[in-house]
């Protein structure tokens, strides 16, 4: 008995994007690996046929690349929540090297984030502009942007505007963002 595919339509490749695309391309290869254990099946040698223990193993590894598709979907699904719900400055960062800050005009042992780009419209819109150094986050210092993530994260817990201490043009100063509107 012969079993036809299920197309899909563009319109439904556009609406459901990256998740039909990931989806698809796990039942493909389920479906490669289940057509390739058939037809070793059908066209084993009948005077030397698999060994029970062969076959059991290929099923365990069928299984196993069902179980790893499963908990990266999952992986991916917590990823997306994660990031839709994350607070974030709207800032894109880098580490501020020594050869940076030197070139900046800051001690080369000073610690923080350089800010290289200020996306329109978010909660740093106005108020952080490229080659900002970011210190700290509400008093927590920053290194990294890493560190930088972590405590925007954890002011946003915080009622009220978040402090950011910033370095810009060699001079110290403060900057207030109110992250509630923006996460």
């Amino acid at each position: 008995m012969s079993v036809s595919g299920v197309g899909s339509s563009p319109e439904y490749d556009q609406q459901h994007g990256a998740q039909f695309n990931a989806r698809s391309n796990a039942e493909e290869i389920k479906t490669q690996f289940l057509t390739l254990l058939v037809t070793q099946l059908k066209n084993q040698d009948p005077m030397n046929p698999i060994e029970n223990q062969d076959f059991i193993a290929q099923l365990a590894t069928f299984s196993s690349l069902e179980q790893l598709i499963s908990i990266n979907e999952g992986v991916e699904g917590l990823n997306k929540i994660s990031l839709e719900n994350a607070p974030t400055l709207g800032v894109e960062t880098q580490s501020l090297t020594g050869e940076i800050a030197t070139f900046l005009g800051v001690p080369d042992n000073t610690k923080g984030v350089l800010v290289t780009s200020v996306l329109g419209g978010s909660a740093s819109d106005g108020k952080l502009t490229a080659g900002d150094i970011v210190v700290s986050v509400n008093g927590r210092e920053v290194s990294s942007p890493a560190d930088l993530t972590n405590a925007i994260r954890d002011a946003s817990g915080e009622t009220g505007e978040t402090f950011i201490k910033v370095i810009r043009d060699q001079k110290e100063t403060f900057v207030g963002i109110n992250l509630a509107w923006w996460v």
